[in-house]
């Protein structure tokens, strides 16, 4: 399982970073229907929603990706694909 963190730093107190709120997250796990060569994965993303300055993360997506070659490519792209497939589905919907 694979999980991705994106974080707000608050930089205004002289430079330093302090406390780091969590604005969005991201799960992916192989679902076990792959092999060595070939994986297809599962996928929530989590949203914040701000609320009187309380972060309260949601899900936002969910979905898969099946066929990745996980032999030929990184974690990198596999979040590309991932972003990917939400943005293209995201267009689509707003036309």
């Amino acid at each position: 399982m694979i999980r991705v963190i994106i974080e707000l730093l608050d930089g205004r107190v002289g430079g330093n970073y302090v406390k780091p709120v969590t604005i969005a997250s991201a799960i992916i796990w192989n679902d076990g229907t792959g092999d060595l060569e070939v994986g297809n994965y599962k996928y929530i993303l989590y949203d914040s929603k701000t609320k009187d300055y309380q972060v309260e993360l949601k899900k936002w997506r969910s979905g898969g990706i099946k066929g990745f070659l996980r032999q030929q490519k990184n974690i990198w792209e596999l979040l590309f694909v991932m972003l990917r497939k939400i943005i293209a589905g995201k267009t689509s919907r707003q036309q």
